[in-house]
């Protein structure tokens, strides 16, 4: 059976006479995001409602084939309803219920309400068949969509290349991270560097930048991510641990290094926004998830895609330079302060949407 919980925004919000907006998930019951206590920081925020839709406490990708039509057909009965009450419906990449919304909207031709999805990401096109023909049914799928909000602004040329649409369709708005990491201090640091994450991450170019030095690595992945990788004895990589483990291991690391394989759309924005807020120096590889995020030099450190010589460079300069180690950190932090909080999210999708 499909559910709803349903929490609405109180106080100023709920008051508001302005038409309402409504952000939906899909997947097991939670009381609310994390975010959704940060928003009253952002003091223009519109009349904003949130209801989390649940199946069987299944997330979208554990939905079966078969469970598909029944969760479709539910999403159409709330988007029935939805359409009366809301000016905008927001989902989130490209889940199961954004999916619904997007197919029930086209096929019917209902425009209201508008729907737009935040942090839109797909995987590359590839050179195939089978490629070939999703990209060309999400391009039908998606048409009506109003508006496309990506997490780099090289997504903007990359998706409108491959789907056909107006760079109007398309806004760039980054990502944000929690204001509580930025109160976050640990007594000691340790020497040990640490790396996390696991869609397109190039840990191998990581190892091979710090093999046959003195330097610590700890990689923290998920399942396989050890079997998947060359023996080092000053290499320890961790699986599948809690979040506050990780965020303790990144506060206590002396920095945080983003390996990436070098790809046109975006990731390993959450990590590194997490570590800059938690006031750590941070290496990553310069790509479509990074150059929006890090000044060289200024709050972070960016180094060339396959490149472990100068990977191996930038981590000793970090450990040889304390200035620049003590300047990275601070700026970091503060960047995530001035720029990169769940209330400077939701004031740029609003100036998106005005433009």
């Amino acid at each position: 059976m499909m559910s709803v919980e349903r929490r609405k925004k109180t106080g100023r919000q709920a008051a508001d006479k302005r038409p309402r907006s409504l952000v939906v998930t899909l997947g097991p019951w939670h009381d609310k995001p994390w975010w959704w206590t940060h928003l009253d920081a952002d003091k223009d925020l519109c009349a904003l409602d949130y209801e989390r839709l649940t199946y069987k406490g299944k997330h979208s990708q554990t939905i079966s084939t078969l469970e598909l039509p029944w969760v479709m057909l539910k999403v159409l009965w709330h988007l029935i309803g939805w359409r009366r009450r809301y000016e905008y419906v927001f989902t989130f990449e490209c889940d199961l219920v954004g999916l619904s919304i997007a197919f029930w909207q086209s096929l019917t031709g209902m425009r209201r309400p508008k729907h737009v999805i935040l942090q839109f990401i797909m995987r590359e096109k590839q050179p195939t068949f089978r490629s070939r023909v999703k990209y060309s049914l999400m391009r039908l799928l998606l048409s009506s969509v109003e508006r496309v909000i990506v997490s780099s602004r090289h997504e903007i040329n990359y998706y409108s290349h491959v789907f056909g649409w107006s760079k109007d369709k398309l806004a760039y708005v980054p990502l944000h991270t929690s204001p509580v990491l930025l109160e976050k201090t640990v007594d000691q640091v340790e020497g040990y560097i640490i790396a996390a994450g696991r869609s397109f991450r190039d840990y191998y170019t990581l190892i091979k930048a710090v093999s046959g030095t003195e330097i610590r690595l700890v990689i923290v992945g998920g399942t396989g991510t050890a079997d998947s990788l060359p023996r080092n004895d000053n290499v320890t990589v961790l699986e599948n641990i809690p979040v506050n483990e990780l965020e303790l291991l990144i506060l206590r690391a002396r920095a945080v290094i983003v390996p990436l394989e070098h790809r046109s759309i975006s990731t390993g924005q959450s990590v590194v926004l997490q570590a800059m807020a938690l006031g750590k120096a941070v290496i990553a590889t310069k790509t479509a998830g990074t150059v929006d995020y890090i000044d060289h030099m200024v709050d972070g450190l960016l180094v060339r895609h396959k490149d472990p010589q100068a990977l191996k460079d930038m981590i000793r300069l970090l450990n040889a330079d304390h200035d620049l180690y003590e300047r990275l950190g601070t700026n970091a932090r503060r960047r995530i302060a001035n720029a990169h909080l769940p209330c400077h999210y939701t004031k740029m999708v609003r100036e998106a949407l005005r433009g």
